[in-house]
């Protein structure tokens, strides 16, 4: 009886066929969800909203949402009540997702199915979610392969289109690129990143440890004095790169560097190095140290060689550099 329905009125059928993304046919709706997360293992609950747009009369309708564990324990199932849905007339779903009592370090797998009133399946999508789990990572491993944090931020009714959150350091060398002695550069420090989200930031510094005591405004007061100069973040095309921050100050006649302003010190946002210290800093190592680094809260670390063929500067006269010009920011 109801194959013989379904001959006589094809036009109801078609509301009531389950239709992958991938079908030539139409498909019942359209739903549009914003990617989410992250999140933390304990979070509180969270609302899962999202548009619905018919594209034919469906009545009734019902949504279910189903949580599972990634082995496919049921931990959820819950419904919403029959209504009417309406060609092209967008509504509303939300759904709670149980994160406070369920999301755990293996993470879950949510489908949000759409039902007919014969309980069929007419539309549905499924994605995995997994909490946060900082790491620390050595950069050195991930210089043609990616690491990448799976399930951390995920669009949810798009979710073989999601980008994992990806970190290469294909664009970093171990030693500062430069071409004369007095200024070190960051340019070279770009990290390869990809996510479904905005870049949240990270917290970063450059760590030196002055044996030679080159830099006597930086240097802290241990026996073997050491330095943290705070970095920022620009966001490029293709990833992360950093620089040093706009409060540095530096004397313009000894180029000595300093986190403070000081008589004699001018605003710069360049970080030099002291005139005539050049053969106490070569292959010296400054690291440059993150953590917080993306939504999954990746930290690493790695070092870079200061190496320069070009020797002390001093007057333009009798050196092969000197400072003519050099812009600093008052």
């Amino acid at each position: 009886m109801r194959k013989r329905l379904l001959l006589l009125v094809p036009f109801l059928a078609l509301s009531f066929l389950a239709v992958n993304k991938d079908s030539p046919l139409q498909s019942a709706l359209v739903t549009t969800y914003d990617p989410i997360g992250p999140f933390e293992v304990g979070c509180p609950d969270y609302e899962l909203t999202g548009t619905i747009k018919p594209l034919m009369n469906i009545t009734p309708i019902k949504e279910r949402m189903v949580v599972k564990t990634l082995d496919g324990t049921v931990i959820k199932s819950s419904y919403k009540r029959e209504h009417q849905a309406l060609k092209n007339v967008s509504y509303t779903l939300t759904f709670i997702l149980p994160f406070e009592s369920s999301l755990n370090d293996k993470g879950l797998s949510i489908t949000i199915d759409f039902l007919n009133s014969v309980d069929e399946v007419i539309h549905s999508f499924s994605f995995k979610i997994r909490p946060v789990s900082p790491k620390n990572i050595n950069p050195k491993s991930y210089i043609n392969d990616y690491f990448i944090n799976e399930d951390i931020v995920v669009d949810p009714d798009n979710y073989s289109k999601t980008k994992d959150e990806k970190i290469r350091f294909d664009s970093t060398l171990d030693y500062f690129n430069v071409d004369n002695y007095y200024l070190l550069s960051l340019i070279d420090t770009e990290i390869t990143y990809e996510c479904g989200l905005p870049f949240p930031g990270c917290v970063a510094h450059l760590h030196f440890v002055d044996y030679m005591k080159v830099f006597p405004y930086l240097d802290n007061d241990n026996v073997i004095p050491s330095f943290d100069i705070p970095l920022n973040t620009i966001k490029t095309k293709n990833g992360i790169r950093f620089s040093f921050p706009l409060n540095l100050y530096v004397n313009p006649q000894t180029l000595d560097m300093s986190l403070k302003a000081l008589p004699g010190f001018m605003s710069t946002y360049n970080f030099y190095l002291p005139k005539n210290r050049c053969e106490e800093l070569l292959d010296q190592t400054f690291t440059i140290v993150v953590s917080d680094f993306g939504h999954g809260k990746t930290s690493f670390s790695w070092d870079i060689k200061y190496t320069n063929n070009h020797r002390l500067i001093g007057g333009c006269s009798s050196s092969d550099y000197c400072v003519v010009g050099e812009p600093i920011n008052e």
